[in-house]
């Protein structure tokens, strides 16, 4: 998660710089999974392990799914836009595009657990994609790229 202003740093925190070999905390912590589920595989610790990737973007209150087909990108060519997504934002969601972020006590199996005072976050309909490589990750990585809000 990351949260801030317009050029402060937040893709550069996350993704890092992949032309200079500075990777950034989405690919450390990617890759650390990614070893994690390996070597349990190999000690026989599990059975199997299944990882999900999934992506959001949110701006002026419009949830974003990342990982969906690629639009023709979305460009707003002002850093306050309209307030109200403008028709940038919007070109190419459906009101079946559109997300909502909901909050639940309950886990997906409906029993109740321990999450903390604000309960669990999820995105009904959030594209999640099961992954198995470093190379399923960048391809993700590349669509995330091409998806996301850009402001000029």
């Amino acid at each position: 998660f990351a949260y801030g202003q317009t050029g402060a740093g937040k893709t550069y925190t996350l993704a890092g710089d992949r032309r200079q070999r500075q990777p950034g905390l989405q690919d450390l912590a990617i890759d650390k999974l990614m070893k994690l589920c390996e070597a349990a595989a190999a000690d026989g610790d599990c059975e199997s392990v299944e990882v999900r990737l999934s992506a959001l973007e949110i701006y002026n209150e419009h949830v974003r799914d990342l990982l969906v087909a690629e639009s023709q990108g979305s460009v707003a060519t002002s850093a306050m836009g309209s307030g109200t997504g403008g028709p940038a934002w919007d070109a190419g969601m459906t009101d079946e595009s559109k997300l909502e972020i909901r909050q639940s006590r309950e886990s997906l199996s409906g029993a109740v657990k321990d999450s903390g005072p604000f309960g669990s976050m999820h995105v009904p309909g959030l594209s999640s994609w099961e992954v198995h490589s470093m190379e399923d990750i960048e391809e993700a990585l590349r669509r995330m790229r091409r998806n996301r809000l850009i402001l000029l």
